[in-house]
């Protein structure tokens, strides 16, 4: 099981690339790519 600080820093990189992509993105992309980075860290944290 990954820790909450590592699925936080996760995260935290996950959004960082969001973030940057979203200058060229529309929102509604952005939201679906942030819901499913969730799910994906799930599924990962679920594996380990």
């Amino acid at each position: 099981m990954v820790s909450g600080a590592h699925y936080k820093e996760t995260r935290g990189i996950c959004r960082g690339m969001l973030l940057i992509l979203s200058t060229k993105t529309p929102l509604i992309v952005l939201k679906t790519l942030t819901l499913l980075a969730d799910i994906g860290i799930i599924l990962i944290n679920g594996a380990m």
